[in-house]
């Protein structure tokens, strides 16, 4: 691997995503604005793609097998939000409350405050899913006690639909402004392409964007549902996942709305696929796929890698998971629901 076009290409997109974000912070923009500028980072990245990046390029799983399971130093001087925590534990969201998430997420952006719930390199796929993601990842990630209540009754569709976090993620979207209040809205102007276990696949041909309406119906809780965007870019950055909003159904069916660049090619078969992931230094258990005792992949069938016409894999699906000791034997990964500012961490 070229180490030299590696840390050129991190730069290029890094201090792009800064400006876009310190421009944001000079002139405030609508979510509609905020929207178009990732869309515009998204471009960047196949652009990238269809101009020759090496298909053995994905390097946050070769920084993260160096680091294997020491993500974080330990002794980091967490950054407090108390307004928002109080506001998802007491269900009123006051406007300091909200400016003070804004704060938080604009610094995130800017890449001046890192949320340890992901490894370090794994911190950019958060960014690239954009502000929407970034703000409902906080506000879900103390709401552990969800997760063991899901195993613990089987996660029975009841539960699924009456969840602490998707009614926290609810009630905020809709003081924020991006709770869409239909399925049907949220893909308005685009035209069904697919559907698989877990989402609704619409196309937009005036901008080539694909909408996914991603169900929880793999993930369970929005927490993990969000984690998967975050380590879908993080791991397979060239057709990112970007959160717009939220809604659900009539039936109470909730929804993550998410945008996706529309990746022309075909679909690549499993050998290739294998050896694509081992470049990846990705170790295969069956269906599965692990790296550095801290990633978790699968679902990555042939519908889900595509080959673009000048040969670069493209992985536009996977079910991406921290890889903790509940959910694969090599899993030795321990989220830690923090924030801090990058110099903490360096003491």
């Amino acid at each position: 691997m070229d180490v030299r076009f590696l840390n050129e290409y991190h730069e290029r997109h890094t201090l792009a995503a800064g400006r876009e974000v310190q421009d944001m912070l000079r002139h405030p923009v609508t979510h509609e604005q905020a929207l178009a500028q990732v869309e515009h980072v998204h471009e960047a990245a196949m652009m990238d793609a269809m101009s020759g990046v090496p298909a053995d390029y994905y390097p946050v799983v070769q920084a993260a097998s160096e680091l294997r399971l020491q993500p974080w130093s330990t002794g980091v001087d967490a950054v407090n939000i108390p307004l928002v925590d109080k506001a998802v534990e007491e269900g009123e969201w006051s406007a300091d409350a909200l400016a003070q998430l804004d704060e938080v997420v604009t610094e995130i952006m800017a890449g001046t405050m890192l949320f340890h719930r992901f490894p370090m390199q794994a911190q950019q796929g958060l960014r690239m899913g954009g502000r929407t993601h970034v703000a409902a990842s906080l506000i879900v990630r103390n709401l552990t006690g969800e997760e063991l209540s899901v195993r613990a009754q089987c996660m029975t569709r009841d539960f699924l639909q009456t969840g602490l976090q998707q009614q926290v993620v609810e009630l905020w979207a809709r003081h924020a402004g991006i709770w869409i209040e239909t399925p049907q809205r949220a893909v308005a102007g685009s035209h069904w392409l697919a559907q698989g276990g877990e989402a609704m696949v619409y196309y937009d041909d005036s901008n080539g964007m694909v909408t996914k309406l991603l169900s929880l119906a793999y993930f369970v809780t929005p927490q993990f549902a969000l984690d998967r965007i975050t380590l879908h870019n993080a791991l397979f950055p060239v057709a990112p996942l970007m959160v717009s909003g939220f809604t659900s159904d009539e039936d109470g069916e909730f929804y993550i709305v998410v945008r996706q660049p529309f990746v022309q090619g075909r679909h690549v078969g499993i050998d290739d696929i294998r050896q694509h992931l081992h470049q990846m230094q990705f170790d295969r258990h069956r269906s599965v796929y692990t790296a550095a005792a801290t990633y978790y992949a699968t679902d990555l069938h042939d519908e889900n890698v595509i080959l673009t016409p000048q040969g670069f894999p493209v992985v536009i699906d996977v079910d991406a998971r921290l890889n903790t000791p509940d959910i694969h034997p090599t899993g030795h990964y321990t989220p830690v629901n923090i924030l801090s500012r990058p110099h903490e961490c360096e003491k």
